[in-house]
């Protein structure tokens, strides 16, 4: 790993069915933090489609069966973080179904999902019928929330596309004490919502001592 100030970032996909090559890359490379850019407008679109014929699906399936789910254990090893919009329109679900894969194979990562970005079902009655997504593109902070309460694994919904990178710059230069004092942070409801977050965190316990649930951040 690098110097407390240094944080060294890959790219490991740039699409939900981008090459298997560049997670594995990454890793031997030592970085610290592997991001994955799954989403469009098109994919939100997509994904709502899946999860309109399965409830359990809207999430890109290679986040476990291509990207990350055939290197947990050499994530473990190398303590590397994952920072990822692969849960689309259903990042509980992913982060559920990684967590149990992760209980399965006995090694000891912490996953967080952060969401309320997803509008669908929520009281817009301007919206038309039919729509397959609708969703809030959130921000960095969430993000940093996560990794600050000890996320190794953070698997968002939409987000904006710089939030993937500044979300660990931020979890690096702010503390938790610090975070609600900074006028950036506290200008508006939804980074107040932040703040209070960071400082009532609720942990609850996954399916193992070693996979525990940590803080879903929601953003409204």
């Amino acid at each position: 790993m690098t110097s407390d100030k240094i944080i060294r970032i890959g790219g490991g996909s740039a699409f939900f069915i981008d090459s298997a090559l560049a997670v594995p890359q990454l890793l031997e490379a030592g970085v610290d933090y592997i991001i994955l850019d799954y989403l469009a407008e098109g994919a939100m679109g997509l994904m709502g489609r899946l999860r309109m014929a399965d409830a359990g699906s809207g999430f890109p399936a290679d986040f476990m069966d291509v990207h990350i789910g055939p290197h947990l254990a050499r994530i473990a090893e190398t303590r590397t973080k994952i920072v990822a919009n692969a849960g689309a329109v259903n990042p509980a679900g992913l982060a559920s179904l990684l967590r149990a894969r992760i209980a399965e194979l006995g090694i000891g990562l912490n996953v967080s999902c952060i969401a309320g970005d997803d509008l669908i079902g929520r009281n817009f009655p301007d919206l038309p019928a039919g729509l397959t997504s609708v969703n809030a593109y959130l921000g960095a902070f969430p993000i940093a929330a996560a990794l600050g309460h000890g996320a190794e694994i953070v698997i968002t919904g939409r987000v904006v596309d710089s939030a993937l990178t500044l979300g660990p710059f931020w979890a690096l230069a702010v503390s938790r004490a610090s975070f609600g004092s900074m006028p950036s942070v506290t200008s508006s409801p939804a980074s107040r919502a932040f703040s209070r977050a960071l400082a009532n965190p609720t942990l609850l316990r996954g399916p193992s001592p070693s996979s525990r649930r940590l803080p879903v951040v929601g953003l409204v």
